[in-house]
């Protein structure tokens, strides 16, 4: 018990050094055991590990939260719950049933040959191509805006593929924030990508039935939240 008393530091060493002037002068020193449990009690008390319990039951993914931050999370919180993620598999589900629906669907087939270690690295990977993919395509959206734009245009009018009609490419102020807006006078909704929104207050949901949108170029994009 002695030793280990010398790895406590600031708080934690302060809390000790109470303890044992608080002890009976005569007593026996500190079993393990005692040291643990009142270690437990002032620290770790019923009500904050009920608390990590609950926050760890709660642990999503959010649009805004990249893969390391959220595992990051994931991991501090499962050190105060293990009888939540007792195995190895226990582990990789609750971390991939936490996962945005994009990566959930990408990650669930391989969950079963896959270590934790490894699935949180295969959904690391698949963000980062997401990432490589969406930044190619904005930057094939703005060089199709910019196309035949003059030096004093706020806009262009395009002549859209199919029977979407006339695009209209232009800088508007969305809530004080310049965009790189498309008009298509064809569209049934308004859409705004994952890294704009993150500029507003509000927080996305996710869809029950996420669906794909054509956009004016002629790609296909998958919309998860509103």
């Amino acid at each position: 018990m002695e030793l280990a008393a010398y790895k406590l530091e600031d708080m934690a060493n302060t809390w000790y050094e109470t303890v044992l002037l608080g002890r009976p002068a005569g007593a026996p020193p500190l079993t393990w055991d005692d040291f643990t449990k009142l270690f437990k009690i002032h620290f770790l008390p019923d009500s904050l590990m009920q608390q990590y319990s609950r926050d760890f039951k709660r642990l999503v993914q959010t649009p805004d939260m990249d893969v390391s931050t959220y595992n990051t999370k994931f991991c501090k919180l499962a050190i105060y719950v293990p009888h939540l993620v007792p195995t190895e598999e226990t582990r990789v589900q609750r971390f991939i049933d936490g996962l945005v629906g994009r990566l959930y669907t990408a990650v669930t087939p391989q969950m079963k040959t896959l270590s934790y270690f490894d699935v949180v690295d295969l959904a690391r990977k698949i963000e980062n191509k997401g990432r490589e993919e969406r930044a190619t395509s904005d930057l094939r959206a703005t060089s199709t805006g910019n196309r035949g734009r003059g030096a004093g245009d706020c806009a262009t009018m395009n002549q859209g593929q199919g029977n979407v009609g006339r695009v209209v490419t232009g800088i508007l102020s969305v809530c004080s924030f310049d965009a790189l807006a498309l008009i298509d006078p064809g569209s049934t909704h308004s859409y705004v990508s994952s890294y704009f929104a993150l500029r507003f207050s509000r927080q996305p949901e996710l869809l029950n039935d996420p669906f794909l949108v054509v956009t004016p170029v002629g790609e296909s994009l998958l919309v998860e939240y509103v």
